[in-house]
């Protein structure tokens, strides 16, 4: 026998629910807009409490890593990652976000391993192709690096990145006229591109071009005077009687 009032009390637990529901959805959305105006602390508080009560959204966990990745807080960017792929598995951007860290640490079989899932997941996935490309280089396959950032530039043509690294791979595949041109278009998009100026000037004087070279790095030197590699490349060019205009 159904006591008084079971349908009622069934209607009313489900308006509460959805209450919850809808006050939560709410809080993430302040959250994020939080974040994205660059109030990590205040979008941090409500992530932590949405998160303690059981809320679940793919950008809940994945903004919650990268808020712990951007102060450092390495392991516990690793947690709230992992928890991301836990619940949403055929969302890329935990997969390639953590292939970056785990890429950084240097555990390569595990990032190689993310990355191609995030590829996997979304093949135009522009950033985790580079990512890839770049462990690729890191463990000297070359030929896999330069497919792999020459996709993620036909995806997004204004990468700076991947023209200054597929200019990298290039240099080490021998490849220095094309190495040139892909990192002159990296300077096109950014002028003041220091670690581009830097790699041009070597390949400028790999291409027999020493002034230009010189000048490069003079540029260089002006945005971070204090690199001791930069400082030894120009050392070594002015030593070679280069004249520079």
């Amino acid at each position: 026998m159904k006591g008084f009032g079971g349908k009622d009390h069934k209607n009313k637990i489900k308006e509460a629910i959805s209450f919850v529901n809808v006050e939560n959805d709410e809080i993430l959305k302040r959250a994020l807009k939080e974040h994205v105006n660059g109030n990590s602390l205040e979008a941090a508080k409500s992530y932590q409490y949405l998160i303690e009560k059981g809320f679940k959204d793919p950008r809940l966990f994945s903004n919650y890593a990268a808020i712990f990745q951007q102060r450092g807080e390495i392991d516990k960017a690793i947690e709230f990652y992992k928890k991301s792929i836990k619940f949403f598995p055929n969302r890329p951007e935990a997969y390639s976000n953590l292939g970056l860290i785990l890429k950084n640490q240097g555990n390569l079989n595990e990032a190689e391993f993310l990355l191609k899932q995030a590829i996997q997941i979304r093949p135009d996935f522009a950033n985790a192709l580079m990512n890839l490309g770049c462990l690729y280089g890191m463990i000297g396959k070359l030929n896999e690096a330069k497919s792999s950032l020459c996709k993620a530039i036909e995806i997004n043509p204004n990468s700076i990145e991947s023209y200054y690294n597929l200019g990298t791979i290039l240099r080490d595949l021998g490849e220095f006229k094309e190495a040139e041109k892909i990192t002159k278009r990296a300077l096109e998009l950014k002028s003041d591109f220091e670690p581009a100026l830097a790699n041009l000037s070597l390949l400028l004087c790999s291409n027999g071009k020493k002034e230009e070279a010189l000048i490069s790095i003079k540029k260089a030197l002006l945005i971070n005077p204090n690199s001791i590699e930069n400082n030894l490349i120009k050392t070594v060019l002015e030593s070679k009687n280069v004249k520079s205009e």
